[in-house]
């Protein structure tokens, strides 16, 4: 056997013996059958399902349920923090997956009417596999859950590597927009603040309290960012040479502004999360990308 294949065995055995199952909010789950019908919330969420074997099971999914292609066909059960209960509910889902704060509201209403709800929100690359593994457990596909993990966790462990050598005070400063206007940036607490932390990149609003929080231009002129990073496709509409102030930044003035990257890869905590970390390794260090090497096809 493979060390891989031991690796994954001795994954499964672990499962095996797990303690009372749970979701991501550490919230005990009742049932004592593996669902059949499940609705996804989350884009993320129904990455990983299709990706651990499960997607046969998904019935419905958000408007942004969108990879991998078969995704696309699913009935759509609306928005992703406004997503309308009688369309999920005429699924006749065993149980709905969603995410993040954004949507306690429809938790406590499918809560309400008996439906099961399992949450799933890894905040970090640290958090990604082990929230994968839990999922396997609870749809009945702990093999391909942790098969998944584990190849998750050797790209993660890949682009580490390649820049352990470099010391705290030589990464590079990273400014990482998520919305030009108004200008919305991401913090150390956030999924996308871990994988910059990952690729060797210092977040330049690392220290602000929320996950995503509103910056003021002036703000990042000041810290003067070596990387831009525009997780977003409006860079056309608010080119970054062309913002009062912005000439002087250290990133615009080298052209080091990586606005090609598929904000999905970036922004979704799931299986091609890897390869986001690999983009942005590629971004802050071109020359050290190579050490990483390339994701495996199962995680694209």
């Amino acid at each position: 056997m493979s060390a891989l294949g031991v690796a994954a065995a001795a994954g499964l055995m672990l499962f095996a013996s797990a303690g009372p199952l749970v979701d991501d909010l550490d919230r005990p789950l009742a049932r004592n059958q593996h669902p059949a019908r499940l609705v996804s919330l989350a884009p993320n969420i129904t990455e990983i399902l299709f990706a651990i074997g499960g997607g046969e099971r998904v019935v419905g999914g958000s408007a942004y349920c969108d990879h991998p292609g078969p995704a696309r066909k699913l009935p759509r059960v609306g928005g992703f923090s406004d997503p309308d209960l009688e369309k999920i509910l005429a699924l006749a889902p065993d149980a709905v997956l969603l995410t993040s704060v954004v949507q306690e509201g429809i938790d406590r209403a499918l809560s309400g009417v008996g439906v099961q709800v399992y949450t799933m929100f890894p905040r970090s690359v640290a958090e990604l596999a082990p929230s994968i593994r839990r999922l396997g457990r609870f749809t009945g596909a702990e093999e391909g859950a942790e098969s998944l993990a584990l190849r998750m966790e050797s790209g993660f462990a890949r682009v580490r590597a390649a820049v352990a050598e470099i010391p705290a005070e030589d990464r590079v400063r990273v400014f990482f927009e998520v919305d030009p206007s108004p200008l919305v940036t991401v913090t150390a607490r956030s999924f996308e603040g871990s994988l910059i932390e990952l690729a060797g990149g210092r977040n330049i609003a690392a220290d602000r309290p929320r996950s995503y929080a509103r910056i003021d231009p002036e703000a990042v002129v000041k810290a003067d960012p070596q990387v831009i990073v525009a997780a977003h496709a409006r860079s056309a509409e608010l080119p970054h040479h062309m913002r009062a102030g912005w000439e002087v930044v250290a990133a615009v003035r080298a052209g080091r502004i990586c606005a090609g990257i598929d904000p999905d890869l970036l922004v979704r905590p799931g299986p091609r999360a890897v390869q986001g970390a690999e983009a942005l390794l590629r971004c802050f260090y071109p020359e050290r990308a190579g050490a990483a090497g390339a994701a495996p096809e199962e995680t694209r």
